[in-house]
This record gives C-alpha cells, sequence and structure tokens, in this order.
C-alpha cells in the first residue's frame, strides 16, 4: 500500500503536468420574461412576447407541447379540422420558434 505522502506527490505532480482547467457548470443569462411550461399557453406567451422583442427563455422538463403529446386527435381547434396532439404541438414551435425565445 503506498504511502500517503506518495500519493500526494503523485497527485501533485499529476496536476503540474495536466493544467486542468475548471469549466462553471451554470452561466448566468439575463431575461425579461421566464415562462414555466411549452404546452399551448407556454408557446402562445413565447410568441407574443418575442414579437414584443423581450428576452423570453421557455423551461420545459420534456418535449414543448405539454399534454397535446399525450393526446390522440383534437376535433375543435380553430384552423384545423381534425388534427394529431403532436401535429399540433409541431406546429407551435415551428410558429414561436421564429420570435427568438430559448428554450
Amino acid at each position: 500500500m503506498p504511502h500517503i505522502g506518495a500519493v500526494y506527490f503523485t497527485c501533485r505532480k499529476f496536476l503540474r503536468q495536466h493544467s486542468l482547467q475548471v469549466n462553471p457548470l451554470a452561466q448566468v443569462r439575463e431575461y425579461d420574461v421566464v415562462i414555466v411550461g411549452a404546452g399551448p399557453a407556454g408557446m402562445t406567451a413565447a410568441l407574443y412576447t418575442g414579437r414584443a422583442m423581450l428576452r423570453t427563455a421557455v423551461l420545459e422538463r420534456g418535449f414543448p407541447g405539454g399534454e397535446l403529446l399525450n393526446t390522440e386527435y383534437l376535433d375543435d381547434v380553430i384552423g384545423f379540422p381534425r388534427i394529431l396532439g403532436y401535429e399540433l404541438a409541431a406546429q407551435f414551435a415551428a410558429t414561436a420558434k421564429p420570435s427568438g425565445h430559448a428554450v
């Protein structure tokens, strides 16, 4: 078993030979609006805050769409006679994305 001093010396030698750079785990960013959830309401809010030129962040733990991703067909959405839930979620994301918010 190596002596504690030998292990310490080996670690110091390794750190000197390999300049290890520590990268921060998080960066601080400033936003005007933070929207929690990327379901239909969150994506609509992101669309309008982006159009208003506000720095917007949308927080979502999964994929944008919320409960629409768990819905098979929607029959009563204005502009769509019958649409799959994931297709409508994709439409929301495609419409809101050019407004420049961060997801």
